[in-house]
């Protein structure tokens, strides 16, 4: 949750608001979940956020562990909301839901993640993302 410091000032920066997607919900796109202006389709970030990952790593068979490969399955969940309102914004707090498979290689450069994933619970106006690569672990 984002609360200002002050009531005094009413200028709230899009900086200051909470984006969700991509990393941190898988399935969708980089900020494609949450509020949204709809004639646009520009996400407008929120100051209200929960998330939830579940995952599950197992090693991929017939290969070696010394590889460092590992298969995931995991499932994501989480909303965003509490942004400006209007007629053309899209927001609701409901949840949303992706769920996918990945393999990660903990190479001598550190841990690569390939993620394939799908928004299986998601409003109109979100935007999903199929494929995923990145790097490091998730906190």
């Amino acid at each position: 949750m984002i609360e200002p410091w002050s009531s005094t000032s009413n200028q709230e920066r899009i900086v200051d608001r909470f984006f969700l997607g991509g990393e941190n919900l898988r399935g969708f796109a980089l900020a494609g979940v949450g509020p949204r202006a709809l004639n646009s389709l520009d996400a407008l970030g929120g100051r209200r956020l929960w998330t939830q990952s579940t995952e599950m790593r197992f090693p991929l068979p017939g290969i070696p562990s010394e590889i460092g490969l590992l298969g995931r399955a995991f499932v994501d969940v989480g909303s965003l909301w509490d942004t400006i309102s209007g007629p053309n914004i899209g927001s609701t707090s409901a949840p949303r839901v992706g769920t996918g498979v990945g393999v990660s290689w903990r190479s001598p450069f550190g841990l690569i993640n390939v993620d394939l994933a799908q928004a299986v619970v998601k409003q109109p106006y979100d935007q999903t993302q199929v494929f995923r690569f990145g790097f490091g672990t998730r906190f």
